[in-house]
């Protein structure tokens, strides 16, 4: 299933990134300097992206789309 989030990375900051959920190993939050942002790790390469959500907000999208909730 495919799951929407903001992306964060500076180059397409707000527009939708759809990651599949099968694809998400682990999600982290990153502190450089002042900045908090969150991170997924996946993907059949081991990719990282960066996304708008806080880590909560996060993983609650997650859980509710492992869950067979519709978060798109």
């Amino acid at each position: 299933m495919l799951i929407k989030f903001n992306n964060a990375a500076s180059d397409h900051a707000y527009e939708p990134l759809y990651i599949d959920s099968d694809w998400i190993v682990a999600l982290y939050e990153e502190i450089i300097g002042d900045i908090r942002r969150t991170v997924i790790y996946g993907g059949p390469t081991g990719t990282t992206w960066v996304v708008q959500e806080t880590l909560e907000e996060a993983r609650k999208i997650i859980n509710r789309a492992k869950d067979g909730g519709n978060v798109a």
